[in-house]
């Protein structure tokens, strides 16, 4: 996943770190890890979308077809959409490891 033009905003250091200190470790780290980090790609996906003028979301699709880690669909992201994308990017990533410790809890 760390090929796609957004992984530069992701940092899941600190949920590694909690999950072996509650004792979990590989398989089950590496299980959980690839399972947030899909989950993260779907939501950060959603969310490019629903702040996407719908006329733009072809082109998006295209790039992002062709090669997931171009740094200039980000170019084209900020000239498409009005809001700072990186700071929903990032706060959806922290929810979504919040969401899992708490699962984890459960």
């Amino acid at each position: 996943m760390t090929n796609i033009f957004y992984w530069h905003l992701v940092e899941l250091s600190p949920l590694k770190n909690e999950l072996l200190s509650r004792g979990i470790e590989n398989p089950d780290l590496a299980e959980i890890v690839d399972h947030v980090e899909e989950i993260i790609h779907h939501r950060t996906l959603s969310l490019v979308f629903d702040n996407l003028p719908p006329e733009h979301h072809r082109e998006f699709s295209l790039r992002l077809a062709k090669n997931p880690r171009d740094p200039e669909i980000w170019e084209f992201l900020h000239q498409k959409i009005k809001k700072d994308l990186s700071i929903s990017i990032e706060e959806n990533i922290r929810l979504v490891i919040s969401e899992i410790l708490s699962e984890l809890d459960a």
